[in-house]
C-alpha cells in the first residue's frame, strides 16, 4: 500500500514492500500450483536469491545469538561456503505436479572469499561417491580445524522457495541440524 504525506508543501509517495526475490513471470498461469506462474529461469533466479537470503539470515543467527558456540557447529564451521543446488531436470513448471527436487551440498571456499549461492540446472557431472571425496578433501585442506564433518554431504530434497518466509524457515532448520549435531537439542 502506497502512504502520501499530509505535508502541505511537498507530497511524498512511498513504493510499497518489494519482495527480495522474483515472482510470476508467465502471463498465462497453466497451473493450480504456486510455481505455475514461473518460467525455469525465473524459478533458479528465486531459489538463488532465498538460498542466499537464508545463508545471510543463518549467519546472521549464529554470530547475534550463538557466537561463543559457534566453533561447535557443523555448518558455521564450514563458513565461507558456496551453496551448490543443482536441479538435474526442470519440467514445464506449469504443469509440475510438485516442486522440483534439487541436489545441494556446501562447498567450502577459502578463508576470506564472499558465502554464496549458485543454482543450475543439468546432468550429474560426476559420482556422488566422487563428490563426496572431493569436498571431504577440500575440507581437510581449507577447515583442519574443523572438529566434525557433520553437514558436509551431498543432500536431495525440495528447496521450498515459496513457502511464507522461505530464506528464514532454511535458516532456521540449518541452525536445528547444528544444534542436533551439538545435541543441545534432540
Amino acid at each position: 500500500m502506497a502512504t502520501t504525506s499530509s505535508s502541505p508543501r511537498r507530497s511524498t509517495t512511498t513504493n510499497p514492500a518489494r519482495m527480495p526475490w522474483p515472482g510470476l513471470d508467465r502471463s498465462e498461469i497453466h497451473g493450480r500450483f504456486t510455481w505455475s506462474g514461473y518460467s525455469v529461469e525465473q524459478f533458479r533466479e528465486r531459489t538463488r536469491l532465498v538460498l542466499e537470503g537464508a545463508l545471510h539470515a543463518y549467519y546472521q543467527l549464529v554470530n547475534e545469538h550463538f557466537a561463543r558456540f559457534k566453533d561447535q557447529f557443523p555448518l558455521a564451521t564450514l563458513v565461507p561456503v558456496r551453496l551448490v543446488a543443482r536441479f538435474t531436470s526442470l519440467e514445464d513448471l506449469a504443469t509440475a505436479d510438485r516442486l522440483p527436487a534439487a541436489e545441494w551440498y556446501f562447498e567450502p571456499l577459502a578463508v576470506g572469499e564472499i558465502t554464496h549461492s549458485a543454482v543450475s540446472i543439468e546432468t550429474r557431472t560426476t559420482e556422488p561417491q566422487q563428490l563426496l571425496d572431493w569436498l571431504g578433501e577440500r575440507v581437510r585442506t581449507l577447515r583442519p580445524y574443523r572438529p566434525r564433518l557433520g553437514t558436509l554431504g551431498l543432500h536431495f530434497s525440495e528447496i521450498r522457495v515459496f513457502d511464507h518466509r522461505p530464506a528464514t524457515a532454511i535458516a532456521y532448520t540449518w541452525l536445528q541440524q547444528d544444534l542436533r549435531a551439538v545435541h543441545w537439542i534432540v
